[in-house]
């Protein structure tokens, strides 16, 4: 997916990515009769990642590995998954405009902070199945 930078260098916000998922009665039973937990890998994110399966939340992160057990909130059918990524503020402050009209102590500030900085998505994002209780 690409860099946020590449779209807009001075954005700074949220961007939410979704996509669906169908499965089996049968693969959401055998699911459910064993020890098999299914991790959702996000991949590489920068910064912060809130995952949402089936408008349920399913964890957050700012830090790696973005891993989120998504087991227990699987559904027969069609599964819905939404990860929103936030990134930094220091983008919008290297192009902040009204920030130029603000006292020293914001100029002084947009200067420490604005350095730019990758935001998104980019993944690889993938499905594992590891054999262990949850937790574990």
């Amino acid at each position: 997916m690409p860099s946020w930078l590449s779209l807009d260098p001075a954005f700074s916000g949220s961007v939410t990515y979704t996509w669906n998922l169908d499965l089996a009665d049968t693969t959401v039973e055998a699911l459910a009769a064993t020890d098999v937990r299914v991790i959702l890998d996000l991949g590489r994110v920068e910064e912060i990642a809130e995952l949402h399966v089936n408008d349920t939340p399913a964890g957050s992160s700012f830090i790696p590995p973005y891993r989120f057990d998504v087991t227990e909130a699987l559904q027969p059918g069609l599964n819905r998954f939404a990860v929103q990524i936030t990134n930094v503020v220091s983008n919008r402050m290297s192009r902040a405009e009204e920030l130029e009209n603000a006292g020293d102590g914001w100029k002084d500030k947009r200067e420490m902070f604005s350095i730019l900085q990758d935001g998104g998505l980019f993944g690889p994002v993938k499905l594992e199945y590891h054999h262990g209780k949850k937790g574990s």
